[in-house]
C-alpha cells in the first residue's frame, strides 16, 4: 500500500510575490511538526500572475527544497498569460512523464461587476510515476471553477463539470490502472446539500472519483474566512482519503486543506 499525502491551496492571484506568499509556499511543502504528515503533492488556485513562478525559484534559492520541489504552472493555449493553477510535487517521491492543460469550457465570463474578463477556466495535469512503488502512475489535476454570481458563470460551471467527466473517462480507459487525484477550488459549499450534489452528480458521477470531505464529520473551520467548504481533494484510491484543515499565512482568505489517501 501507498500512503499519498496532497495539500492544496487558493490563493490571491495579486499577491504571489510578496513575503507572504514566500512564507506560505515554504510551509506547504515541509512535514508536519510530528513529522507524521509528509506532503509530496501540492495544487493551487488563483496564481495567475507570472510571478508565481520568480517566487517559487526564489524559495528553491533561499532554502535547503532547491533539488526536492518542481512546479507546472504553464501559459494559457495560444496566449502569454499565465493559467490561474499550479502543480507542485516532489522528485524524492515523484518522476515527471507527461504534462498538459485541459480547457474546461469556451465560456468567456466576467467578474460580477462586469469589471475583468476573465480567461476560459482551464486544468492543468500531470502525470507521474512514482518512486516508492513500480509501476504505480498518478495522473494529478488541479482546477479553479466558477461561481455561480451571474448566469453565464452558472452555465460555465455545468460546461466544466461535462469536460471534466469526459477528461476523466478518456484517461482511465487509456492508462488501464492509473490513479488519479484532482484538487480544486470547487466554488460549491459542501456544507448545503444542493451545491454537495451538485458536485456529485455534475462533476464526479461516473468517473470513479469521490470526495476526502466527511459529510457526517466537517470541521466547524472551513476553507474560506467565513466559513464555506469550497475547497476539494478528489481521488479514485482504494479508501476515502481524510482531510483536515490548516491555516493561513495572510496573503489569501483560503486556508490550505490536506488530505491522505491510500492506495
Amino acid at each position: 500500500m501507498i500512503k499519498v499525502v496532497a495539500r492544496h491551496q487558493s490563493g490571491h492571484w495579486s499577491e504571489v510575490d510578496t513575503p507572504s506568499f514566500r512564507e506560505n509556499t515554504m510551509k506547504l511543502r515541509k512535514p508536519d511538526h510530528q513529522g507524521a504528515s509528509v506532503p509530496t503533492l501540492i495544487s493551487r488556485t488563483e496564481v495567475a500572475d507570472q510571478s508565481t513562478n520568480r517566487t517559487f525559484h526564489k524559495v528553491d534559492k533561499q532554502t535547503d527544497l532547491d533539488d526536492d520541489w518542481r512546479w507546472f504552472h504553464p501559459h494559457f493555449p495560444g496566449t502569454n498569460r499565465f493559467v490561474d493553477c499550479s502543480l507542485e510535487w516532489n522528485v524524492e517521491y515523484w518522476k515527471l512523464l507527461d504534462h498538459g492543460i485541459r480547457v474546461l469550457t469556451d465560456f468567456r465570463v466576467t467578474t460580477a461587476d462586469n469589471h475583468v474578463e476573465l480567461l476560459p477556466s482551464n486544468m492543468p495535469w500531470v502525470i507521474l510515476e512514482s518512486k516508492l512503488q513500480k509501476n504505480w502512475l498518478l495522473l494529478f489535476s488541479v482546477a479553479h471553477n466558477n461561481l455561480d454570481n451571474t448566469p453565464r458563470r452558472a452555465a460555465a460551471w455545468v460546461e466544466e463539470g461535462h469536460t471534466f467527466k469526459g477528461f476523466q473517462k478518456r484517461q482511465a480507459a487509456h492508462h488501464k490502472g492509473i490513479h488519479r487525484l484532482h484538487q480544486a477550488d470547487m466554488n460549491k459549499n459542501i456544507r448545503r446539500q444542493q451545491e454537495r450534489l451538485q458536485v456529485q452528480n455534475g462533476m464526479l458521477m461516473s468517473t470513479g472519483l469521490k470526495y476526502a470531505w466527511n459529510i457526517d464529520k466537517l470541521p466547524k473551520k472551513g476553507t474560506t474566512k467565513w466559513g464555506a467548504i469550497i475547497d476539494y481533494s478528489c481521488s479514485n484510491m482504494e479508501t476515502r482519503g481524510t482531510t483536515k484543515i490548516g491555516g493561513n499565512t495572510g496573503f489569501s482568505d483560503h486556508n490550505w486543506i490536506e488530505t491522505t489517501w491510500h492506495a
